[in-house]
């Protein structure tokens, strides 16, 4: 598909199919997440997310996957034809993928799956600074879950951060559907995360959060 490799679906929701791939040229693990088709089929679209997301590109933090790019895809050979089911000139997002684990394995690797608790307040409080940057940059992460974090040496990294709600805010305003602001989501979402990695509480203070947050918005890919 282009330079880009498909190895594995991630993930899949309202903002497109999220892929891990490999780009040939530089011999790099990336992420490609390909975009909804309206956004490819409307006049002007992807000028538009192109402006939406040019505050997330210039966004720099260890613990966010870097926005590398917005780019066409034109060639596709038949078996990313079959696994996407997507035509020539799909859009997508190209991001850096951190080289580690998922959360999910990570947490297999400990005797019945149950991370000591050091390692998961350190692994909490990395991602809390990571959403925290990003809020103190005027972005949100909008759909975070534990698809869209990976464990590589130097500390945990998350996927996709603000794609969701970018992607919202400029179908909005092409009349396409609604925008989203996810900053306080993503304080429900870290707690999630929290209720599932940590050895359970009957009252522990971070359900409050959930509580009133409700069930998540299912905007990207929860």
């Amino acid at each position: 598909m282009d330079r880009y490799e498909l190895r594995e679906r991630l993930d899949e929701g309202a903002a497109g199919m999220l892929y891990r791939a490999v780009d040939t040229v530089v011999n790099a693990p990336v992420t490609l997440l390909i975009l909804p088709a309206p956004l490819v089929a409307t006049p002007g679209a992807l000028d538009e997310l192109r402006a939406e997301l040019a505050p997330v590109a210039h966004f720099r933090h260890p613990g966010v996957a870097h926005l590398l790019h917005l780019g066409q895809l034109w060639e596709l050979d038949s078996a990313a034809r079959a696994e996407t089911g997507l035509e020539p000139g799909a859009a997508a997002l190209i991001s850096e993928y951190p080289d580690g684990p998922g959360l999910d394995e990570w947490t297999r690797q400990f005797p019945g799956a149950q991370a000591p608790l050091p390692a998961v307040l350190d692994l909490l409080w990395e991602l809390a600074e990571a959403l925290d940057a990003l809020h103190g940059a005027g972005l949100s992460h909008g759909s975070l879950n534990p698809a869209c974090v990976r464990l590589p040496p130097q500390g945990p990294v998350v996927l996709g951060a603000s794609l969701d709600c970018r992607i919202h805010a400029a179908l909005a305003r092409l009349g396409l559907g609604k925008s989203v602001d996810d900053t306080r989501g993503d304080l429900a979402d870290l707690a999630r995360l929290a209720d599932r990695l940590l050895p359970a509480i009957a009252t522990a203070p971070w359900r409050e959060v959930i509580e009133q947050a409700g069930e998540p918005g299912g905007t990207a890919f929860a």
